[in-house]
């Protein structure tokens, strides 16, 4: 009979995932059922009992997300030295003391988001060992006093994602040195100093995007191998990096000017959007097998040539007009490519000789007027071709180029729609989307009859368009940004549902096997 008791109350206690308990100052009753609200019960010495017993509770997991907990004290959990999993999310608590959760030595998953924490106390987590998962994400954390993670050596994943931290203690992560996963995106973040993570030894996955950084301490990673950084929509001025392995290094919206120094191995770099950089610096550049960028002022590229490994290459920036015919020789390994969004005009036939690898090409919104087959005859696994948003002319245009795409089943995106660009006469060739000149083989100065009146409000409103293009670029580029972070949080809320549902699964299962 003691053990059909032991497992009764186990099953009680295991509702507590959908109710709260009854408690002075803790509001259950809009979510309160049935009777098993009643299984749990607070003392008048604040202490969760079940019923009129004081006995240790053997549940391993309780939820009380979306109460109202204000205040967590000390005896709060005195019976739950079993407890493994705590979900105390969306419960309005405002602050806890050092010694709140000394009673939960084997609790391995404390979820504390959605909150109103405005700071960690020192200590706050010391008694909970083997701590695995700390949230603390979506709270109004303002500050996190030293030793607030002392003794949580254990500790793999901690999110303080989406709250109002300015700045770190040095020495705040000494103790994780089993940290995996820091989430610190979404903060007010300006600097991060050289011995954050000097003892986090087994970091593999960082995250401190759309913060204020102005600053990130050159060896700060020193030693490191991590498979991926998001540093981006950030204000970092003249970056430089030093570990000895990154996976992925995303950089997106992250720099405000100077130059970009990577020393160490890296596979892939993603530096779209970062119209400031100055230069471009890869120590290492024959581990890159990814590499994007985009922006408006003139870099280099001078430092790709020995990027012997890449695998996809990306660069889009209206300061790029000329490539030279050798630029791509050494990239042999290359499968995608595109330099879309230049001002290309002219690419020299024997430009992509070596990239026999390349499956899609994106020579979109360039200002080619010419299309010569031989330019995609060494191409031999070439499947898309994007070219879209140029203006080729149908004298320039190789005859037989249509039927050689067809022939080598290449998918050809190209303009859909005449582009009524005025008197320019618009036709298809090779059905692909062209101009043809009457007087082309004349002097420039007859190739058009449009009046110095006619030409003068076309310039007017080419500008006025090239203003509003720009306008919903940045438009777009903001919501998009908006839209990743929200996805990134839905994400990270099903993965953690996903947590408790399987610990809950184990415990259910575990139950039924040891029930006659």
């Amino acid at each position: 009979m003691k053990f059909f008791g032991q497992i009764f109350f186990l099953i009680f206690a295991l509702q507590i995932f959908n109710h709260q308990t009854v408690a002075k100052g803790y509001n259950y009753e809009e979510n309160c059922e049935n009777d098993i609200c009643q299984s749990l019960q607070l003392t008048e010495n604040d202490t969760l009992r079940h019923h009129n017993r004081e006995e240790k509770i053997i549940t391993e997991s309780l939820s009380f997300k979306r109460s109202s907990i204000p205040i967590i004290n000390s005896k709060l959990f005195r019976h739950f030295s079993n407890l493994r999993e705590l979900d105390l999310r969306d419960t309005k608590i405002e602050k806890f003391k050092p010694d709140s959760f000394k009673n939960l030595i084997n609790l391995q998953i404390l979820v504390l988001s959605q909150n109103y924490l405005i700071n960690l106390p020192e200590n706050g987590f010391y008694n909970n060992k083997n701590l695995q998962f700390l949230w603390l994400d979506f709270n109004n954390i303002e500050y996190i006093e030293p030793g607030s993670f002392k003794n949580l050596n254990k500790l793999q994943y901690l999110s303080l994602e989406g709250n109002q931290i300015t700045e770190l203690p040095n020495n705040i992560f000494d103790d994780l040195t089993s940290l995996y996963g820091l989430y610190l995106q979404s903060n007010k973040l300006e600097i991060l100093d050289d011995d954050l993570f000097k003892n986090c030894n087994n970091l593999n996955n960082v995250h401190i995007e759309d913060n204020n950084l102005k600053i990130i301490s050159n060896n700060i990673f020193a030693g490191k191998i991590l498979e991926y950084i998001d540093i981006s929509f950030n204000q970092i001025e003249d970056f430089k990096l030093i570990f000895e392995s990154i996976g992925t290094l995303k950089a997106e919206h992250a720099f405000k000017s100077g130059e970009v120094e990577i020393y160490g191995d890296v596979n892939h770099l993603d530096f779209s959007n970062n119209d400031n950089i100055v230069g471009i610096n890869i120590e290492n550049i024959t581990m890159l097998e990814n590499f994007l960028w985009s922006g408006k002022n003139a870099i280099k590229l001078d430092f790709l040539k020995d990027a012997s490994n890449l695998k996809q290459l990306s660069f889009s920036s209206p300061s790029i007009s000329v490539l030279p015919s050798t630029f791509f020789s050494t990239m042999t390994e290359l499968i995608f490519l595109n330099i879309s969004g230049c001002q290309l005009s002219y690419i020299h036939p024997n430009s992509f000789n070596y990239l026999d690898n390349v499956e899609a090409l994106d020579l979109s919104n360039n200002k080619l007027n010419e299309l010569d087959i031989h330019l995609f005859l060494p191409m031999t696994k070439l499947k898309h071709l994007i070219i879209r948003g140029n203006k080729f002319l149908c004298s320039k245009i190789s005859s037989g180029i249509r039927d050689y795409f067809e022939q080598n089943s290449i998918f050809v995106e190209s303009d859909p729609l005449p582009l009524n660009q005025l008197k320019d006469p618009l036709n298809i060739f090779e059905g692909i989307l062209c101009y043809n000149y009457k007087d082309e083989i004349q002097n420039d100065e007859s190739q058009t009859d449009i009046s110095d009146n006619e030409s003068e409000i076309t310039n007017k409103f080419k500008a006025e368009i090239s203003e509003l293009r720009q306008h919903l670029q940045i438009i777009v580029q903001h919501f998009e940004g908006k839209f990743n972070r929200i996805q990134k949080e839905i994400d990270e809320i099903k993965r953690r549902n996903d947590i408790i549902n399987n610990v809950n699964d184990k415990f259910w299962n575990q139950i039924s096997v040891s029930t006659p």
